[in-house]
């Protein structure tokens, strides 16, 4: 006959003396964490996926703001173009007033001109016929 030893103590027990405490408490301890780690992770989720929303928005607004300003850059372009046209123009006008200036003086200073030398001719006339 072979004598079979009896264990001492059982696996539960040992178990638990590894663990430090009872085995049930501890599965309990364990699923209150991991039900606190997957609110976690929820939450986490929720606030990336928000993150993500929000990142989104801001490209689609810079993209849009971009737009705005390739446009505003053409429209200054072309803003520039007519101020240089304007600018041209009025020097062309100042030009053209000073040309009408100077020939309108010209005609002025002609009638005067005549009107002297005839009224100097009949005064020389007049005192050389006298």
């Amino acid at each position: 006959m072979v004598l079979q030893r009896k264990p001492k103590t059982s696996l539960l027990e040992l178990l638990e003396s590894h663990v430090g405490g009872s085995i049930p408490e501890r599965i309990k301890d364990l699923n209150v964490k991991l039900t606190e780690a997957n609110r976690d992770k929820k939450s986490a989720e929720a606030a990336l996926a928000g993150a993500e929303r929000q990142a989104e928005d801001q490209r689609q607004q810079l993209h849009k703001v971009e737009d705005q300003l390739t446009i505003a850059k053409e429209q200054m372009g072309a803003l520039k173009k007519q101020l240089k046209k304007a600018k041209e123009a009025a020097t062309h006008a100042e030009y053209e007033g000073y040309d009408t200036s100077v020939k309108e003086n010209k005609e002025n200073l002609r009638a005067q001109v005549t009107g002297v030398c005839r009224g100097y001719c009949l005064q020389v006339w007049i005192k050389a016929l006298n």
